[in-house]
Protein backbone atom coordinates (compact mmCIF):
# COMPACT_ATOMS: atom_id res chain seq x y z
CA UNK A 1 0.00 0.00 0.00
CA UNK A 2 2.92 2.33 0.97
CA UNK A 3 4.93 1.35 -2.39
CA UNK A 4 1.56 1.92 -3.93
CA UNK A 5 1.30 5.43 -2.41
CA UNK A 6 4.42 6.86 -3.29
CA UNK A 7 4.32 5.30 -7.09
CA UNK A 8 0.72 6.92 -7.74
CA UNK A 9 2.28 10.45 -6.59
CA UNK A 10 5.65 10.41 -8.14
CA UNK A 11 3.75 8.96 -11.69
CA UNK A 12 0.59 10.98 -11.72
CA UNK A 13 -0.87 7.81 -12.18
CA UNK A 14 -4.73 7.62 -10.60
CA UNK A 15 -5.34 4.40 -11.49
CA UNK A 16 -2.33 3.12 -9.10
CA UNK A 17 -3.83 5.69 -5.92
CA UNK A 18 -7.43 4.40 -6.44
CA UNK A 19 -5.36 0.61 -5.92
CA UNK A 20 -3.84 1.97 -3.02
CA UNK A 21 -6.85 3.03 -1.88
CA UNK A 22 -8.16 -0.55 -2.42
CA UNK A 23 -5.32 -1.72 -0.76
CA UNK A 24 -5.63 0.98 2.21
CA UNK A 25 -9.81 -1.00 2.26
CA UNK A 26 -8.24 -4.27 2.80
CA UNK A 27 -5.45 -3.86 5.21
CA UNK A 28 -7.50 -1.61 7.42
CA UNK A 29 -10.38 -4.13 7.81
CA UNK A 30 -7.80 -6.73 8.60
CA UNK A 31 -6.20 -4.48 11.51
CA UNK A 32 -10.12 -3.55 12.52
CA UNK A 33 -10.57 -6.97 12.89
CA UNK A 34 -7.64 -7.91 14.68
CA UNK A 35 -8.11 -5.56 16.88
CA UNK A 36 -11.73 -5.74 17.53
CA UNK A 37 -10.99 -9.49 18.19
CA UNK A 38 -8.39 -8.98 20.66
CA UNK A 39 -10.88 -6.37 22.34
CA UNK A 40 -13.93 -8.33 22.41
CA UNK A 41 -12.01 -11.37 24.53
CA UNK A 42 -12.55 -8.79 27.42
CA UNK A 43 -15.01 -10.06 29.83
CA UNK A 44 -18.66 -8.49 29.91
CA UNK A 45 -19.04 -5.81 32.86
CA UNK A 46 -21.82 -4.23 34.59
CA UNK A 47 -21.78 -1.72 32.46
CA UNK A 48 -21.58 -3.68 29.18
CA UNK A 49 -23.69 -6.61 29.83
CA UNK A 50 -23.25 -7.71 26.28
CA UNK A 51 -19.45 -7.04 26.14
CA UNK A 52 -17.76 -5.53 23.45
CA UNK A 53 -19.18 -7.30 20.52
CA UNK A 54 -19.89 -3.87 18.43
CA UNK A 55 -16.25 -2.43 18.05
CA UNK A 56 -16.16 -3.92 15.56
CA UNK A 57 -19.20 -2.62 13.66
CA UNK A 58 -18.19 0.76 14.82
CA UNK A 59 -14.78 0.43 12.83
CA UNK A 60 -16.28 -1.23 9.83
CA UNK A 61 -18.82 2.23 9.70
CA UNK A 62 -15.82 4.60 9.96
CA UNK A 63 -13.66 2.21 7.65
CA UNK A 64 -16.44 2.51 4.96
CA UNK A 65 -17.41 6.14 5.30
CA UNK A 66 -13.96 7.25 5.27
CA UNK A 67 -13.51 4.79 2.02
CA UNK A 68 -16.69 6.25 0.61
CA UNK A 69 -15.90 10.01 0.44
CA UNK A 70 -12.30 9.16 -0.06
CA UNK A 71 -13.13 7.77 -3.71
CA UNK A 72 -15.96 10.02 -4.46
CA UNK A 73 -12.80 12.52 -4.54
CA UNK A 74 -10.67 10.58 -6.50
CA UNK A 75 -13.80 10.02 -9.17
CA UNK A 76 -14.36 13.42 -9.50
CA UNK A 77 -10.67 14.21 -10.04
CA UNK A 78 -11.05 11.18 -12.37
CA UNK A 79 -13.71 12.79 -14.37
CA UNK A 80 -10.99 16.12 -14.96
CA UNK A 81 -8.27 13.69 -16.34
CA UNK A 82 -10.68 12.10 -18.57
CA UNK A 83 -11.62 15.53 -20.25
CA UNK A 84 -8.09 16.69 -19.79
CA UNK A 85 -5.97 14.01 -19.72
CA UNK A 86 -2.40 14.27 -18.44
CA UNK A 87 0.54 12.39 -18.91
CA UNK A 88 1.92 10.07 -16.69
CA UNK A 89 5.60 7.99 -15.75
CA UNK A 90 4.07 4.68 -16.69
CA UNK A 91 7.70 3.34 -16.32
CA UNK A 92 6.82 3.72 -12.60
CA UNK A 93 3.42 2.35 -12.39
CA UNK A 94 4.33 -0.83 -14.06
CA UNK A 95 7.28 -1.58 -11.68
CA UNK A 96 5.07 -0.14 -8.62
CA UNK A 97 1.98 -2.47 -9.93
CA UNK A 98 4.22 -5.41 -10.46
CA UNK A 99 5.66 -4.98 -7.04
CA UNK A 100 2.20 -4.82 -5.55
CA UNK A 101 1.22 -7.66 -7.53
CA UNK A 102 3.77 -10.17 -6.00
CA UNK A 103 3.26 -9.15 -2.51
CA UNK A 104 -0.42 -9.50 -3.09
CA UNK A 105 0.11 -13.13 -4.42
CA UNK A 106 2.51 -13.88 -1.77
CA UNK A 107 -0.31 -12.69 1.18
CA UNK A 108 -3.05 -14.89 -1.29
CA UNK A 109 -0.82 -18.08 -1.06
CA UNK A 110 -0.14 -18.14 2.43
CA UNK A 111 -4.25 -17.83 3.57
CA UNK A 112 -5.09 -20.20 0.90
CA UNK A 113 -4.75 -23.53 2.72
CA UNK A 114 -6.70 -21.79 6.15
CA UNK A 115 -9.35 -19.85 3.79
CA UNK A 116 -10.65 -23.22 3.07
CA UNK A 117 -12.08 -23.57 6.68
CA UNK A 118 -12.34 -20.27 8.20
CA UNK A 119 -15.07 -17.68 6.81
CA UNK A 120 -13.02 -14.29 8.21
CA UNK A 121 -9.81 -16.17 6.90
CA UNK A 122 -11.65 -16.70 3.26
CA UNK A 123 -12.88 -13.03 3.30
CA UNK A 124 -9.49 -11.65 3.52
CA UNK A 125 -8.13 -14.01 1.18
CA UNK A 126 -10.90 -13.30 -1.72
CA UNK A 127 -10.22 -9.50 -0.87
CA UNK A 128 -6.31 -10.36 -1.54
CA UNK A 129 -7.28 -12.37 -4.70
CA UNK A 130 -9.50 -9.08 -5.80
CA UNK A 131 -6.16 -6.90 -5.20
CA UNK A 132 -4.23 -8.49 -7.28
CA UNK A 133 -6.49 -8.63 -10.44
CA UNK A 134 -6.45 -4.82 -9.96
CA UNK A 135 -2.83 -4.37 -10.03
CA UNK A 136 -2.92 -7.01 -13.05
CA UNK A 137 -5.37 -4.68 -14.53
CA UNK A 138 -3.30 -1.20 -13.57
CA UNK A 139 -0.44 -2.67 -15.23
CA UNK A 140 -1.73 -3.71 -18.19
CA UNK A 141 -2.88 0.27 -18.47
CA UNK A 142 0.90 0.77 -18.01
CA UNK A 143 1.94 -1.19 -20.86
CA UNK A 144 -0.79 0.01 -23.34
CA UNK A 145 -0.13 3.42 -22.04
CA UNK A 146 3.88 3.09 -22.20
CA UNK A 147 3.26 2.25 -25.75
CA UNK A 148 0.57 4.26 -27.47
CA UNK A 149 0.60 7.23 -24.74
CA UNK A 150 -3.45 6.95 -24.25
CA UNK A 151 -3.23 8.51 -20.95
CA UNK A 152 -6.97 8.76 -21.16
CA UNK A 153 -7.18 5.04 -20.03
CA UNK A 154 -5.45 5.76 -16.72
CA UNK A 155 -8.49 7.96 -15.53
CA UNK A 156 -11.04 5.02 -17.13
CA UNK A 157 -9.64 2.34 -15.07
CA UNK A 158 -9.54 4.82 -12.14
CA UNK A 159 -13.39 5.16 -12.58
CA UNK A 160 -13.93 1.37 -12.85
CA UNK A 161 -11.94 0.33 -9.65
CA UNK A 162 -13.47 3.46 -7.60
CA UNK A 163 -17.11 2.16 -8.73
CA UNK A 164 -16.70 -1.93 -7.55
CA UNK A 165 -14.92 -0.49 -4.29
CA UNK A 166 -17.80 2.31 -3.71
CA UNK A 167 -20.01 -0.73 -4.48
CA UNK A 168 -18.20 -2.63 -1.06
CA UNK A 169 -17.59 0.13 1.12
CA UNK A 170 -21.60 0.86 0.22
CA UNK A 171 -22.28 -2.69 1.68
CA UNK A 172 -19.86 -1.91 4.83
CA UNK A 173 -22.11 1.33 5.85
CA UNK A 174 -25.51 -0.76 5.17
CA UNK A 175 -24.71 -4.12 6.72
CA UNK A 176 -23.07 -1.55 9.63
CA UNK A 177 -26.17 0.44 10.19
CA UNK A 178 -28.56 -2.25 10.08
CA UNK A 179 -26.56 -4.00 12.82
CA UNK A 180 -26.98 -1.01 14.60
CA UNK A 181 -30.22 -0.41 14.27
CA UNK A 182 -31.04 -3.40 15.41
CA UNK A 183 -32.33 -5.02 12.40
CA UNK A 184 -34.04 -8.21 11.88
CA UNK A 185 -31.13 -10.18 9.92
CA UNK A 186 -31.37 -10.42 6.06
CA UNK A 187 -33.05 -14.21 5.31
CA UNK A 188 -34.75 -14.58 8.29
CA UNK A 189 -38.16 -14.00 8.83
CA UNK A 190 -40.22 -13.64 11.43
CA UNK A 191 -43.56 -15.02 10.74
CA UNK A 192 -41.43 -18.03 9.71
CA UNK A 193 -40.17 -18.02 13.02
CA UNK A 194 -43.63 -18.14 14.49
CA UNK A 195 -44.75 -21.03 12.62
CA UNK A 196 -42.04 -23.20 13.34
CA UNK A 197 -42.01 -22.61 16.98
CA UNK A 198 -46.35 -23.04 17.19
CA UNK A 199 -45.86 -26.15 15.64
CA UNK A 200 -43.94 -27.23 18.80
CA UNK A 201 -46.63 -29.87 20.57
CA UNK A 202 -47.43 -27.72 23.75
CA UNK A 203 -46.96 -24.05 22.18
CA UNK A 204 -50.30 -21.88 21.68
CA UNK A 205 -49.17 -18.72 20.43
CA UNK A 206 -46.05 -16.72 19.82
CA UNK A 207 -46.08 -13.26 20.59
CA UNK A 208 -44.19 -9.92 21.06
CA UNK A 209 -40.96 -11.09 19.18
CA UNK A 210 -38.10 -9.48 18.78
CA UNK A 211 -34.99 -10.50 16.16
CA UNK A 212 -31.88 -8.77 15.93
CA UNK A 213 -28.27 -8.90 15.70
CA UNK A 214 -25.68 -7.21 18.55
CA UNK A 215 -22.80 -8.23 15.98
CA UNK A 216 -21.89 -9.66 12.64
CA UNK A 217 -22.31 -13.48 13.56
CA UNK A 218 -24.56 -13.75 16.83
CA UNK A 219 -28.82 -13.60 16.43
CA UNK A 220 -30.70 -12.95 19.46
CA UNK A 221 -34.21 -13.73 19.57
CA UNK A 222 -36.69 -13.03 22.25
CA UNK A 223 -40.58 -13.46 22.47
CA UNK A 224 -43.27 -14.34 24.75
CA UNK A 225 -44.89 -17.82 24.04
CA UNK A 226 -48.34 -19.17 25.71
CA UNK A 227 -48.25 -22.40 27.12
CA UNK A 228 -51.04 -24.50 28.82
CA UNK A 229 -50.82 -23.93 32.50
CA UNK A 230 -48.02 -25.91 34.24
CA UNK A 231 -45.35 -26.45 36.41
CA UNK A 232 -42.01 -24.54 35.35
CA UNK A 233 -39.88 -27.95 35.01
CA UNK A 234 -42.33 -29.24 32.63
CA UNK A 235 -41.48 -26.15 30.61
CA UNK A 236 -37.87 -27.53 30.34
CA UNK A 237 -38.46 -30.04 27.80
CA UNK A 238 -40.28 -27.66 25.73
CA UNK A 239 -37.46 -24.69 25.69
CA UNK A 240 -34.93 -27.21 24.67
CA UNK A 241 -37.05 -28.30 21.41
CA UNK A 242 -37.49 -24.41 20.98
CA UNK A 243 -33.75 -23.58 21.20
CA UNK A 244 -32.76 -26.40 19.43
CA UNK A 245 -34.95 -25.66 16.34
CA UNK A 246 -34.14 -21.51 16.05
CA UNK A 247 -30.83 -22.79 15.86
CA UNK A 248 -30.92 -25.95 13.21
CA UNK A 249 -32.97 -23.64 10.97
CA UNK A 250 -32.53 -20.21 11.96
CA UNK A 251 -28.61 -20.23 13.61
CA UNK A 252 -30.13 -18.43 16.24
CA UNK A 253 -27.57 -18.96 19.36
CA UNK A 254 -29.09 -16.66 21.87
CA UNK A 255 -32.68 -16.68 23.34
CA UNK A 256 -34.82 -14.92 26.11
CA UNK A 257 -38.36 -16.81 26.49
CA UNK A 258 -40.75 -15.74 28.49
CA UNK A 259 -43.47 -18.11 29.16
CA UNK A 260 -47.09 -17.73 29.96
CA UNK A 261 -50.70 -18.84 30.29
CA UNK A 262 -53.38 -15.90 28.72
CA UNK A 263 -51.57 -13.14 30.00
CA UNK A 264 -51.12 -10.39 27.09
CA UNK A 265 -53.96 -9.19 26.11
CA UNK A 266 -52.29 -8.08 22.49
CA UNK A 267 -50.79 -11.63 20.82
CA UNK A 268 -49.89 -9.79 17.54
CA UNK A 269 -46.57 -11.24 16.88
CA UNK A 270 -44.60 -7.42 17.20
CA UNK A 271 -46.13 -5.57 20.42
CA UNK A 272 -47.97 -2.42 19.60
CA UNK A 273 -46.63 0.57 21.53
CA UNK A 274 -47.49 4.25 21.63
Amino acid sequence: MVIELIGGLLSGSLALLADTLHNFSDSSSILISYFAYKLGLRPKNKRFTFGYKRVEIFAALINGTVLLTMYIFLLRESVIRLLHPESLKSGIVIWVASAGLILNVLSTLLLKKDAENNINIRSAYVHLLSDSISSVAVILAAIIIHFTNAYFIDPLLTILIGLYVMKMAYGIIANSVNILMNTAPAGIDINDIKKEIEALEGVINVHHVHLWQPSEHDIHFEAHIEIPDMNICATEPLLKKINDTLKTKFNIGHTTIQFENNICDDKSILKNTH
